[in-house]
């Protein structure tokens, strides 16, 4: 009787197991093809294609700090215009965070402009303490500090530029410098084409010995011409440099003015519209007085031209 119990029960364990095991079915050439093709599963590890999210860069402290000035919504976008240029790879990503900052700035400029009694040197020491966030911009002021201003950190820029793949944000940034110095500003009202010898005048620097007015020319010229990349940046610098050209006062003799504008022309480095104001110019440096160059500088036709102010006692104005 025990044996026939015996019996019965491995009859019935395989039974069992035979109803529970997979029935292996013949595999044609399409499935197995298509089970080759199919892709495994990505792992926790691999990178997805949606963006991380950001935590906002500054602290509720911070964040209540910017609030005192300006919104919610312009703080974090202080915040995503940062990591933009935290994560830049290209100099295209760049030049979009460097376009992105300035229109930011702006807004934030005006909002303080028109708030009642700001003290825009008090704003300037109170966000000087989130200057070592922004990285790249810091807090500053103009106009004898009455006006709240972001200023870029040329120095900065040129270190992220050399990060990142593309030559022409390296090219940017390094003529900025050139024009601004490393520490460098956004507004561009003194510019290194124009030696500054007291808080509202100054001098035009054409024919120093490093030629900086030609230098930029050309390579701002060659820039244009292989990349649109910071193009209208570019252009508005260039048109300032002219426009500078244009003063009545030069820190060097004529002579030196004469042979660096003619360095100019001869290097075929200008439009046809610049060309033709570099020649109006020139004429009026040869003849020691402005003359009509029918462009917005601020400067009366016929007023004298003072050469060598580097050394003589010139008339500054003011």
């Amino acid at each position: 009787m025990k044996q026939i119990l015996t019996l019965l029960a491995v009859v019935f364990f395989a039974i069992s197991c035979d109803d529970t095991a997979p029935q292996e079915q013949p595999t044609t050439t399409e499935q197995t093809a298509a089970l080759i093709e199919q892709p495994e599963p990505a792992s926790e590890s691999e990178p997805t294609s949606e963006p991380a999210l950001r935590a906002n860069i500054f602290d509720d402290q911070q964040q209540a700090l910017l609030m005192t000035y300006i919104s919610k919504e312009w703080v974090d976008e202080l915040s995503d215009n940062i990591y933009d240029f935290r994560d830049a790879q290209t100099d295209v990503a760049l030049e979009k965070a460097y376009l992105n900052s300035i229109e930011l700035f702006e807004k934030i400029e005006t909002k303080l402009d028109n708030m009642p009694n700001i003290d825009a040197y008090d704003v300037m020491e109170k966000l000087k303490a989130l200057d070592p966030i922004t990285e790249v911009y810091h807090a500053s002021c103009v106009a004898e500090c009455t006006r709240f201003v972001y200023d870029f950190d040329i120095a900065k820029l040129q270190q992220l530029a050399k990060k990142t793949t593309g030559s022409y944000d390296d090219s940017y940034f390094n003529m900025l410098a050139l024009v601004e110095g490393e520490s460098g500003g956004r507004a561009g009202a003194w510019y290194n084409f124009f030696e500054r010898t007291w808080d509202y005048g100054g001098g035009v620097v054409l024919g120093n010995k490093d030629e900086l007015t030609y230098n930029f020319l050309k390579q701002s010229h060659d820039h244009l011409q292989a990349s649109p990349l910071f193009a209208t940046h570019l252009q508005s610098i260039r048109e300032q440099c002219l426009r500078d050209m244009v003063h009545p006062i030069y820190m060097q003799s004529q002579k030196e003015v004469i042979a660096e504008i003619e360095k100019v022309q001869a290097a075929n480095i200008l439009n046809e519209q610049e060309k033709k104001l570099v020649a109006n110019i020139l004429t009026g440096v040869k003849k020691g007085e402005t003359v009509d160059l029918g462009i917005e500088n601020g400067r009366a036709a016929g007023t004298a031209i003072q050469f060598d102010c580097k050394t003589k006692d010139c008339d500054w104005g003011g």
